[in-house]
Parts: C-alpha cells; sequence; structure tokens
C-alpha cells in the first residue's frame, strides 16, 4: 500500500500533518473493528502504519488479519488464550498499541470492552477493561468488571476487587476469599476493611486467617503488637463482641505454638494490657466512652479525647461519671491514659463551657446541644484521631509523616501482586523515619528498590496496560522516595 492509498483507506484526500491522521484512524476504527471486520481493520491499521512510516522515512509495514475464533474457543482452563483465539488477541494487543497517548480515556474503554466480548474466557481482556476502567475513573463500572471476570474464573481478579475497592466486598466474597487466599493475604485484608468501616467483615476475614495459617506455618503472621491494635480498633468501631473472640482466637494459637509470652514482649505489651482491659469492660460500660479510649489506646491525640470526655460529661453525665468510676476501679492503664486519676472532673460551668467552644468549632448553632450533636462531636474527634497516629505521649504526627504513610499505601496499591508483603516495609520505613532513624531508613529503602526492581521486571513492557502499570508503579515509588527524604529532613 502506497502513501495515497493510505490516505484514501483513512478518507482523507491529503495529509495536513499535525493529528489529523490519528484522527482520522480513531473515527474509521469505530466501524472496522477487529471481531467483525477483520479485513477492514487490517487494512485500516496498514494504513495508518504506512502513513506514520513514510512520514518519518521507514519502511511500511503490512498488517494481515485472519479470522476471529468463537468465544467457546477463546481460552484453554487456565484463562490463557488458545491456539485459535491467539491471533485474535494479538489484534487487539496491536490496536492498543496503535492508541495515541492523547487518546480520551473512553477510547480504550471502548477497545477492552469489545475484546472481553470476543475473549470473555482469557483474563488479559479482563484486565484491559478494569484497568481502563479505573484509569477513567468509572469506579462503579470497574467493580462490576471486576465481579464479571472473577465469576468468569479467573479469581485473581477478586483479589484485586479486595485490594483496591474493599468497602464494596460482600460476605459471600470476603468467604470465597477466606477459601482460597493465602492467610498473609487475609491479615492484610483484614486491615483494608477496618480502615473501609466494615469491622464485621474484617473479624470474618480474620477468622479465615488463622484456618488458613494453621499450626506451624510457613509464613509467619503479623507480630503481637499488630494483633493488639486490631482488638482495638474493633472497640474503636464498637465491637467489643468481635474484639473479645479475635483476643481469643489469637490467644489460642499462641497457646497452641508453645510461645504464650508473646504477648508481653516489650513493644505489645503496653497495647495488649489496654486492649485486655477494654475487653473485661462490662457489656453496659458506655459505648461512646469505649470508642474514646479505644482510639486513644492506639494512639491518637490525647487532648482531643479529653475534649470528647468533656462532651459526654456534659449530655450523659450520670452515665459517664459511672464510666470512670468503672475505669478507676478496672481499667488502671485505660484510667492513667487519660489523667482521670491525677485531674479531677471538671465542674459543670467548664464543661458547658467547654461545650460552647467546641460547638463553635463545628458550626453548630448554640442551644442545639441534643444527642446527635454528640455523635457529631465523636465523628469528628474520632476521624481526626484516625487521620494521623502518635506516640503515646499524646504527640501529634508531623505532617510529612502523615503524606508519606499516605504514599506508601499508593505504592503498595501500584505492585504488581495483591497481598505483596513489601506493603509492610514500606509502611515500616515511615515509622523509623518519623522515628528520626534515618540511618536505618537509607539502609533499608536501597534493599526495598532492589525488590521493586524484580516486581517492576514482572511487567512485560509490550503489553500496553501492564506498560500503564509499570508507568504507575515508577511513578509512586519516585514519590514515596522523595517523602522519605523529606521525613528525614
Amino acid at each position: 500500500m502506497d502513501f495515497d492509498e493510505a490516505l484514501r483507506e483513512l478518507g482523507m484526500d491529503a495529509d495536513p500533518g499535525g493529528d489529523a491522521v490519528r484522527r482520522a484512524y480513531l473515527r474509521q476504527l469505530k466501524t472496522r473493528k477487529p471481531e467483525t471486520d477483520p479485513e477492514g481493520f487490517a487494512r485500516l491499521r496498514e494504513a495508518y502504519e504506512t502513513v506514520l512510516a513514510l512520514r518519518e522515512g521507514r519502511a511500511a509495514p503490512r498488517t494481515r488479519a485472519e479470522p476471529l475464533a468463537s468465544p467457546a474457543q477463546a481460552a484453554t482452563p487456565e484463562g490463557d488464550a488458545a491456539p485459535g483465539s491467539q491471533d485474535a488477541l494479538e489484534r487487539f494487543r496491536a490496536e492498543f498499541r496503535a492508541l495515541p497517548s492523547e487518546a480520551p480515556p473512553d477510547v480504550p474503554v471502548e477497545v477492552a470492552r469489545r475484546a472481553v466480548e470476543a475473549l470473555p474466557d482469557v483474563a488479559e481482556p479482563w484486565q484491559w477493561l478494569t484497568g481502563a476502567l479505573v484509569a477513567a475513573n468509572k469506579l462503579p463500572e470497574a467493580v462490576a468488571a471486576y465481579r464479571a471476570a472473577y465469576q468468569r474464573g479467573h479469581f485473581a481478579f477478586l483479589a484485586e476487587l479486595a485490594q483496591r475497592f474493599p468497602r464494596e466486598l460482600v460476605v459471600a466474597e470476603v468467604d470465597l476469599l477466606g477459601r482460597q487466599a493465602s492467610h498473609d493475604f487475609l491479615w492484610k485484608l483484614a486491615e483494608r476493611l477496618l480502615d473501609s468501616d466494615s469491622p464485621v467483615l474484617a473479624a470474618r476475614c480474620l477468622g479465615y486467617a488463622f484456618l488458613r495459617m494453621g499450626q506451624k506455618p510457613s509464613e509467619p503472621p503479623p507480630p503481637s503488637a499488630w494483633f493488639a491494635q486490631v482488638v482495638l480498633l474493633l472497640h474503636s468501631h464498637s465491637q467489643p463482641e468481635l474484639a473479645v473472640a479475635i483476643t481469643g482466637r489469637y490467644a489460642g494459637w499462641l497457646q497452641a505454638e508453645g510461645i504464650p509470652e508473646a504477648f508481653k514482649d516489650a513493644e505489645s505489651a503496653p497495647l495488649w494490657r489496654r486492649a485486655e482491659q477494654l475487653n473485661a469492660l462490662p457489656e453496659d460500660f458506655s459505648p461512646n466512652l469505649r470508642i474514646v479510649l479505644a482510639h486513644a489506646a492506639v494512639g491518637g491525640d490525647l487532648s482531643a479525647a479529653r475534649e470528647a470526655l468533656l462532651a459526654l460529661l456534659e449530655h450523659e453525665p450520670e452515665e459517664t461519671r459511672e464510666a470512670v468510676a468503672v475505669l478507676r476501679a478496672q481499667a488502671p492503664d485505660l484510667d492513667a491514659l487519660l489523667g482521670l486519676s491525677t485531674q479531677p472532673l471538671p465542674e459543670p460551668d467548664r464543661m458547658a463551657s467547654a461545650w460552647r467552644s467546641i460547638q463553635k468549632a463545628l458550626g453548630t448553632p448554640q442551644g442545639r446541644g441534643s444527642m446527635s450533636a454528640v455523635f457529631i462531636l465523636l465523628f469528628f474527634l474520632l476521624k481526626s484521631l484516625l487521620g494521623g497516629s502518635a506516640s503515646s505521649s499524646g504527640t501529634v504526627e508531623r505532617p510529612v509523616a502523615k503524606e508519606a504513610r499516605r504514599v506508601a499505601a499508593v505504592l503498595c496499591s501500584r505492585l504488581p501482586e495483591a497481598g505483596d508483603p513489601l506493603c509492610g516495609r514500606l509502611q515500616q520505613l515511615v515509622v523509623w523515619g518519623a522515628d528520626h532513624r534515618c540511618t536505618r531508613v537509607q539502609r533499608e529503602w536501597a534493599d526495598v528498590e532492589r525488590e521493586l526492581d524484580a516486581r517492576a521486571a514482572t511487567l512485560d513492557a509490550n503489553d500496553p496496560m501492564k506498560q500503564v502499570a509499570l508507568e504507575r508503579m515508577t511513578s509512586a515509588r519516585e514519590e514515596f522516595g522523595r517523602s522519605l527524604q523529606f521525613l528525614c529532613q
């Protein structure tokens, strides 16, 4: 095909330069699809490549088409393309490669949808579709595509759905993951579910993780301090029964392994004392004060917790004073955490003044001192506690540390495999940086970068969607490296 023939094939009389050829190609592509008109698509593709090649002084390539395989012939049981569908898959790959970088987000979505329709039993088109939908910010459609893919037999898409959209999981999906995923993946998923305000599903996931781990696991479970924080977070979600149940499961596993002293290591012992004291509080203990205590015990803003206590004393004076008396008698660590034994409870006029100042900060009109206002206050305070951790001394975390944790989570989501153990190491680097242990950060970051290089090597640069994934991972990696530098300045 010569230059003039190529222009006619693209519906053009002359080449005006610029991106007119690309626009003509995309316009013709709407009616000359590879699965319905393979020969027409081959001519269109050849014409497009011919114009580009002759513009650049290269030899013009030639594209040939083969008939598409039927969906029934499209895949092997493992989800790889069967021999009869390989040509169709290659044509879709070529179509993706031909898309210019400036193409609107809907264009790769449309190509991926056609690929899925033609090859529903092959995993790669589903990867294109889910990736394109996420890139186009069509998140509800992306969730639906992930579900359709795993229901087609591609289990990895359920794991990726859990990683990307934990809030969207339902009980049946957690059960399916619990029966098939590794315990290491399930621990991380439980943490994501807690962060997504899904404590019941998180506890269900933890139960499966214990079953999958069994005795003498080849991969160790998270450290004892991690379990203590999970128990405290369950209390912070008003789930004391689940917190007690998880404590019992973990203690039982430690006993069976012959390591019951794991509760008493220097890092986890203070957290476990607080968790066990929360576990032991009476069933009728003030649920609002339990939430405040749980967040403070994890390492939140103690001054905010004191403000929440003032509000509760203003609007639930009798119940709150009784709860404080229980703390003083039964929970010395929690009592000391808020300084209840060393500081007398404020008088009513001081409490009213504190409440009015909090109302003003929240923009709540004076005189609306109803129970709903208390819940608004608690939500505000607890969200601020969740927004950043701090040391047990009450020192608020630096903004650069919060940003580093956020970027670490983004980089984790960009790794090729769900539940990658590198995710925990990224967060540990942030912890060391926040503690100014920068020599160790530099040493460990060099090792993590080598691991990231290994992950990047698994992404096929010839696959358009995996190329996009590689670029995103590289960008997040560079941003995380910069955040570590800021943290150690």
